[in-house]
């Protein structure tokens, strides 16, 4: 029996029994459906988070700080100085090292509004070599104490209040980011005030919102308010801390264990980016278990009407045999008709899943948490790899299922099966 006539025998068994065969696709159908709409949202969660975390900022970044002075005497101390810089620059993989300074600093007016952005102190070479896009203005370029150059995040705008105005500044169209007063300061100490000047705004997220100006200017800043200052020639932290820029994702961890070893200590996206993984492995693993119960008892279904269909089948079964039809035909034709099921089962599953797909991001972007993460925001996501599989599985599912029934028929005496009413 060659392969068309085997198909066609098989599609003409299961047209016979219509309904059976309806019922039996439409369990295969829901268990599919439901397995790829349950990995489908985690795909979406995970696709969410990815883009958490490049919103957060670069994964390949380091964050590098003094051990705390209480910490145990065996930990050998070290210091945020010039020195650590170097000693860090010589760490393999490394790709640029820049210190950074802070202290109590922040935005006392701008415009109309007041912030609690932090202001930190960085060297002009910051933005370069940490790939911070300055999408307008320019970097820092020079130190003038009369106006202190500082660069701002693009979304500033969500970080400013007003303590007199019920005023939105992300809805004020009078407000200029770019060339509104802006006055430093020390919040216990409003009488001295500094007046800087807006020279540029890089891409930033809500997790990365930090005003820079020149470490220089910093240090000025800090002196005047009456900070106390360390010494740039003992033996102590001048630095608040490090920022490691790696030169590779891949090689972040052995940059940081190669750190740690040196006494410091680290923390990076890269912690969060894990933590937040292992929960969504958890959650699409539960998801994924939950539709497969559904498929379970599709394969389930399969096998039962394969088996009824022996039992009506038994005396074509005989003929078949007596008239020179192997066992490996018989086998053939029903893992074949169980193969169908699954297939065309699979391929109902996968309308219905994208069908579903589309309501659901449809009915979410409309929502007031879709508004809000923007419009490619998606809780639903069915990618080309997932159809297809879905396809393969729910087939193997059928094929599965169709295996004890074939094994059955391929066991029935022709003689007998005959002689069967």
């Amino acid at each position: 029996m060659n392969n068309r006539d085997l198909l066609s025998m098989s599609l003409r068994n299961l047209w016979r029994r219509k309904l059976r065969t309806f019922l039996t696709l439409l369990g295969v159908m829901i268990g599919a459906t439901s397995i790829v709409i349950m990995l489908s949202l985690g795909l979406a969660i995970q696709e969410q988070q990815d883009g958490m975390l490049e919103r957060m900022g670069s994964l390949s970044t380091i964050t590098v700080t003094a051990p705390d002075s209480s910490s145990s005497g065996s930990v050998r101390r070290v210091y945020l100085d010039d020195r650590a810089v170097l000693d860090l620059s010589a760490i393999s993989g490394v790709q640029a090292v820049a210190p950074i300074t802070a202290g109590d600093l922040t935005i006392l007016s701008y415009g109309n509004y007041q912030s609690f952005l932090s202001v930190q102190g960085v060297n002009k070479e910051y933005f370069k070599d940490f790939e911070i896009d300055i999408i307008e203005g320019h970097e820092l370029r020079s130190s003038n104490k009369n106006r202190i150059q500082v660069i701002i995040p693009s979304n500033v705008r969500e970080f400013v209040y007003s303590t007199t105005r019920a005023q939105d500044a992300t809805k004020d169209k009078s407000f200029d980011p770019i060339r509104s007063h802006m006055t430093l300061g020390n919040r216990r100490n409003p009488h001295i005030t500094f007046a800087a000047q807006v020279v540029g705004v890089y891409e930033s997220s809500s997790f990365n919102a930090d005003v820079f100006i020149l470490a220089e200017d910093m240090n000025y800043l800090l002196d005047r308010l009456g900070a106390p200052r360390p010494s740039s020639t003992g033996r102590e932290s001048i630095y608040s801390q490090l920022q490691v820029k790696v030169n590779d994702v891949a090689n972040v961890q052995s940059v940081r264990d190669e750190i740690i070893e040196r006494g410091y200590q680290t923390r990076s996206l890269q912690d969060f980016a894990e933590q937040m993984n292992q929960g969504t492995v958890v959650i699409q693993a539960v998801l994924g278990g939950i539709g497969s119960i559904s498929l379970i008892v599709a394969a389930i279904g399969i096998t039962n009407t394969m088996v009824m269909s022996i039992y009506e089948r038994t005396r074509e079964i005989g003929v078949m045999k007596v008239i020179g039809a192997s066992v490996n035909d018989v086998r053939r034709i029903f893992l074949t008709e169980a193969s169908l099921i699954g297939l065309l089962g699979g391929v109902l599953g996968i309308s219905m899943s994208i069908g579903i797909s589309y309501l659901l991001n449809y009915t979410f972007k409309h929502s007031e948490a879709g508004i809000r993460l923007g419009s490619d925001a998606v809780i639903s996501i069915i990618p080309p790899w997932l159809i297809l599989l879905s396809l393969i599985f729910s087939s193997l599912i059928g094929l599965l299922a169709g295996y004890y029934p074939a094994k059955r028929a391929t066991k029935l005496s022709a003689i007998e099966a005959i002689k069967t009413e």
